[in-house]
């Protein structure tokens, strides 16, 4: 099924000293739904 919009998320990374031991990256759902966007063409 296409749609004509994108949802766009929101990845939030933690900033803090080692970090990297519990955060996840950009596996998984990609974070949360922030808004949608959709392409215009000219």
């Amino acid at each position: 099924v296409s749609y004509p919009h994108e949802v766009l998320r929101e990845n939030k990374r933690v900033n803090v000293a080692q970090a990297d031991r519990f955060q996840s990256g950009m596996r998984g759902a990609f974070g949360k739904p922030g808004g949608c966007c959709s392409p215009i063409t000219e």
